[in-house]
């Protein structure tokens, strides 16, 4: 399970180190609701209130120290992660393991080097604004797998550059996924989703260098035109 990952900056009162009844020493992390992110590549979001209940519900949320699967802190299950809806914000409790990545979340978190938290998820509820400079994006429902503290962001800077660097080139991501995501599951690829890809074909293959005999905007053939070709195949198909 892949979904989307998004980075919380925590600071101040938002994040802490105390410690617990049973004198282990936990990191808490207050993820406030409705906040505007920064500039994401063309647009911003939000987090509703609500957005976590199914998830946590569920009680299969986990947690890694910077999402290294191979080193665990915990999860739902076994109560080292724990969350506390509140009126503005949801409060994240993670009770580190007594393990060399565990100690040294507790001494990053005192330290102050935990940049904010990280987590996975696959949206099953949206709502977009088209109507603003940069779009905007609440999150309202979704099923969240992974929550982890981390000490570098997610998404560095360079890559909402790179997003951003895409979009004015034409190639809407979002829309793209859509017409995959249709494509994979045998519904036919809409009007909108057909003339994307057809957009990114055109500005990926402005790229590369032309051949004498290659008119701009013609596609190349090779090895690695398959998926491309095939997502053509399908528009022609459909048109």
């Amino acid at each position: 399970m892949k979904g989307e990952k998004r980075f919380i900056p925590l600071s101040g009162d938002n994040i802490e180190v105390r410690e617990n009844s049973d004198g282990k020493r936990e990191i808490v992390m207050n993820i406030p609701y409705n906040s505007w992110s920064e500039d994401l590549g063309g647009f911003r979001e939000k987090i509703t209130p609500g957005f976590f209940d199914d998830s946590i519900a569920e009680g299969k949320i986990g947690s890694y120290w910077n999402h290294d699967t191979g080193k665990p802190m915990g999860n739902q299950a076994n109560g080292a992660l724990r969350f506390e809806p509140q009126k503005t914000h949801m409060r994240v409790i993670q009770t580190p393991p007594d393990t060399t990545w565990g100690r040294d979340a507790i001494i990053a978190a005192d330290g102050g080097y935990i940049k904010g938290a990280s987590f996975r998820f696959l949206v099953t509820e949206d709502r977009w604004n088209h109507d603003k400079a940069i779009e905007e994006r609440e999150l309202v429902k979704g099923n969240v797998f992974e929550f982890s503290p981390v000490s570098e962001p997610a998404y560095p800077k360079s890559r909402v550059q790179a997003r951003s660097l895409l979009a004015g080139a034409g190639i809407d991501l979002d829309t793209i996924a859509t017409a995959f995501e249709a494509n994979s599951a045998g519904r036919e690829i809409d009007a909108d989703s057909q003339e994307a890809v057809r957009s990114a074909i055109g500005a990926l293959n402005n790229l590369l260098p032309q051949t004498a005999e290659q008119e701009p905007g013609d596609v190349p053939i090779d090895d690695g035109q398959e998926s491309i070709d095939f997502m053509e195949k399908r528009l022609e198909l459909q048109a």
